[in-house]
């Protein structure tokens, strides 16, 4: 990953444009760890380690380069302060969420000088503490989550059914009926499929390693899961390993928007690329969005939602070309026969929201994982349980 990314301040720039991301302005999004070292510094009342002031200094900057073009787009760190601050049991930590949103705040916009200071001495900040605001945070969070339950949905089922013990190795097609339980799940439960889940199913029930580390399909999916059937003792284990997946392709999913500009069209501006970069303690794999992808993209021209199609010429499941041109049309067909069988299926996102928490919580619950809370979601849609 060094070799394919700069790296400043210890941290990788993921992005998928070749333009020198050092000195060109660029977009930021900054990853969870980002966040948390910036706040437990401002908090922690000791001295900023070398790295993390250079960093400083890079986004401030590029925060400056980007401020009349984009505004608050420039800079993207309320996801990362949502995953620091949600937990799958215990809900939102509000304290921890303003505190933190305001430290990174402060460290990017002040003055020159005052962000010397901040940086030559040991800060002696305190939490601070308002209940008012506690609604907004709720309406932040729920925006930035929307998509959480349906990542999280998705991946658990997928790590679920791949802990069904067999007595044998699986053979193709018994590797492409367990990735048509998960399609269909997706479909008729979750009520929603989505392309990069699907993608990650695609490589970690059908995938093969190759020789690099970009077509190393199955064992980087199971990288970015961190999902080891012979380690996995507790169900809790397992809704872990879905939700931390799913946060990975949430930021993944949030890159890709800036790259299509559906960031620009959500606020009502007309959606044209934005160059942007993922700044990250330790992303990896960034493989998921960037190697060929057999599937079509999530959003049409006019924001709704298609089922994803798969494109023949990737070769994720074959990448040494071992396969006859038969058995590689056999293979496309019988994996097409898959996405046919279900039928276009779009709901509005209140409808959507509402039935993937629900269909989690099933799923949760016939796998004795206690419930996953999405509480803003859940307060600001009005969902009720069974």
């Amino acid at each position: 990953m060094d070799a394919l990314y700069p790296v400043i301040g210890g941290r990788r720039l993921i992005c998928h444009s070749e333009v020198d991301t050092l000195h060109e302005p660029y977009a930021l999004i900054l990853d969870t760890n980002v966040i948390k070292d910036i706040g437990s510094f401002y908090f922690g009342h000791r001295q900023i380690s070398p790295k993390l002031r250079q960093l400083l200094s890079y986004i401030r900057s590029q925060c400056r380069a980007t401020r009349m073009s984009l505004g608050a787009a420039g800079v993207c760190y309320r996801l990362g302060l949502t995953e620091l601050s949600l937990k799958r049991n215990n809900g939102v930590n509000y304290s921890q969420f303003r505190n933190y949103g305001s430290a990174v705040c402060k460290l990017i916009t002040c003055g020159e000088d005052e962000f010397a200071w901040i940086c030559d001495t040991t800060p002696s900040y305190a939490y601070s503490y308002d209940s008012n605001i506690d609604e907004t945070v709720d309406s932040c969070v729920s925006l930035e989550s929307g998509y959480l339950p349906i990542f999280y949905g998705s991946i658990l089922y997928l790590l679920a059914i791949q802990l069904e013990k067999t007595s044998h190795q699986k053979t193709i097609d018994e590797s492409i009926n367990q990735f048509e339980r998960f399609y269909k799940w997706a479909h008729d439960d979750l009520g929603f499929i989505t392309a990069l889940p699907t993608l990650l199913a695609l490589y970690q029930l059908l995938g093969k390693d190759g020789n690099s580390k970009e077509t190393r399909y199955r064992g980087n999916a199971r990288h970015l899961t961190k999902f080891d059937p012979n380690k996995i003792t507790k169900p809790s284990e397992l809704a872990n390993c879905a939700w931390n997946a799913a946060w990975d392709i949430l930021f993944l999913m949030r890159l890709s928007d800036y790259n299509t500009g559906e960031v620009l069209r959500r606020e009502g501006k007309d959606p044209h690329s934005i160059p942007t970069v993922l700044i990250s303690k330790d992303y990896d794999p960034a493989w998921l969005s960037f190697s060929t992808n057999p599937l079509g993209e999530l959003y049409t021209a006019d924001g709704s939602t298609t089922l994803p199609y798969f494109e023949s010429s990737s070769d994720f499941f074959d990448p040494f070309h071992v396969m006859s041109k038969d058995q590689r049309a056999a293979f496309w067909k019988r994996l097409n026969a898959v996405k046919t069988s279900c039928s276009r299926k779009t709901e509005d996102p209140i409808e959507r929201t509402n039935h993937s928490i629900i269909a989690v919580h099933e799923l949760e619950n016939h796998l004795g994982i206690d419930p996953t809370r999405f509480l803003s979601l859940e307060n600001r849609y009005q969902i009720t349980h069974l």
